[in-house]
């Protein structure tokens, strides 16, 4: 796609232009997006149907347990591939790099993220520990309940804030051929200066999609909650009170929202991609006028 990322921009209007590009180039998107977009719906429906009770896979894990763990182990882990291969196909629309590289070099990228989301979970779960429960109290007041979850809301918070920064670092490792892993803590420094405007657009993105989504899932936790009553009833030997087809409605219906959802994802990234050719628009504007200033 050819898009100019590198200009000044406010967060408000990343997130305006990114539509307009996503708008202007959804055939392109899609033409290149959705063998990629397919292979992570199904096997996010898969991962998803595996969650909603269902008695008859229940038997069978219980009676072949070892094939049971293989089989629903090589569907996660196919998940994990797949969304690397969407990842990549994604990065892919700007830097037109093979999807090989782009699959390599963003599996690098989430190596790095799960040590630190490791990390950071395991300071939030030591911290979290000091924090006193309501359970431990007889009958805790109103204070210590609102100290309690403001503290836990608290930490979870920081938690989040402390990976915004990747929003803009890992763009730009995706699509700098010459920077080096390595590189990316240098560039968290740039987005940690820049994680207010990263929070309110999370934010932002997270009410609209939030709002929308809701709407269109609609049907999918009709059909969800329908089959789960169903087999939490068949579990305790009443009958099944859908029709022997409904697991299959379900799974296609899960698809088919996974699916739509995908597309969600590409603009959602796509403000980010916008952030990351803003910000390094308005850094060169700094240099060249620090550089200016040392001049005179």
């Amino acid at each position: 796609m050819k898009i100019d990322l590198f200009k000044p921009r406010s967060n408000k209007r990343c997130i305006r232009e990114a539509f307009c590009a996503y708008i202007d180039n959804l055939p392109e998107i899609f033409r290149r997006m959705w063998l990629p977009a397919l292979l992570y719906a199904v096997f996010m429906a898969a991962t998803l149907y595996l969650r909603i009770p269902n008695k008859a896979l229940h038997d069978w894990g219980a009676s072949s347990p070892i094939t049971s763990f293989i089989i629903q182990t090589v569907i996660y882990l196919l998940m994990i591939f797949v969304s690397f291969v969407f990842a990549g196909g994604f990065f892919r629309l700007f830097n037109d790099k093979r999807l090989t590289w782009n699959l390599w070099r963003y599996a690098k990228v989430a190596c790095v993220l799960l040590v630190v989301a490791l990390l950071l979970a395991s300071i939030t779960s030591i911290l979290a520990k000091n924090i006193p429960s309501p359970l431990s109290f007889p009958s805790p007041d109103w204070l210590t309940l609102a100290l309690s979850i403001g503290g836990i809301a608290l930490l979870l918070t920081i938690s989040v804030v402390m990976l915004l920064p990747f929003a803009y670092a890992i763009p730009k490792y995706m699509l700098n051929e010459k920077d080096k892993l390595k590189s990316i803590f240098q560039d968290y420094k740039i987005g940690l200066r820049q994680v207010g405007g990263l929070f309110v657009t999370t934010l932002i993105l997270s009410l609209i999609f939030g709002a929308i989504m809701f709407i269109i899932a609609m049907p999918v936790y009709i059909i969800v909650l329908a089959q789960t009553f169903s087999q939490l009833g068949a579990l305790q030997g009443d009958d099944l009170g859908i029709p022997a087809y409904f697991p299959y409605l379900v799974f296609g219906v899960l698809v088919i929202f996974s699916f739509i959802l995908t597309f969600a994802m590409i603009y959602s990234n796509m403000v980010y991609v916008f952030i990351y050719g803003s910000t390094t628009s308005n850094e060169y504007e700094i240099k060249q006028m620090e550089k200016y200033h040392e001049t005179d």
